[in-house]
């Protein structure tokens, strides 16, 4: 991602496109910390069950499908993906990495319109 910032005003976009780009972030954000919001609360919850809730996802997921049909999916939970159930680390870096997406796609349109 490019370092220098760039102002809605001196983005080039057109102006429904700097409101689209607006809303695309903000509706990334808002998803992703409703996730984060809902993912602590189940972790916080009084059933002691919850703990092993992203575990059992992968577990889940490997009874649900096959490494034939999907492999890349399968890497993920062979990688330990959902092992570390009770660890939010990984939330951070999930944001910073959506957001970065985002915002690189927001950045390659204003460079077509340069």
């Amino acid at each position: 991602m490019n370092s220098r910032p760039v102002a809605a005003t001196d983005s080039g976009l057109a102006e429904q496109d700097k409101l689209s780009a607006v809303l695309l972030v903000t509706s990334f954000t808002r998803s992703f910390a409703m996730l984060s919001s809902d993912i602590a609360a189940a972790f916080e919850s009084a059933d002691p069950t919850t703990a092993r809730v992203m575990p059992q996802d992968g577990e889940l997921i490997k009874k649900l499908t096959t490494r034939a049909e999907y492999p890349a999916l399968h890497a993920v939970v062979d990688a330990g993906t959902f092992d570390d159930a009770g660890e939010f680390d990984g939330l951070d870096h999930d944001f910073r990495f959506g957001l970065e997406r985002v915002l690189d796609g927001i950045e390659t349109l204003v460079d077509r319109q340069a």
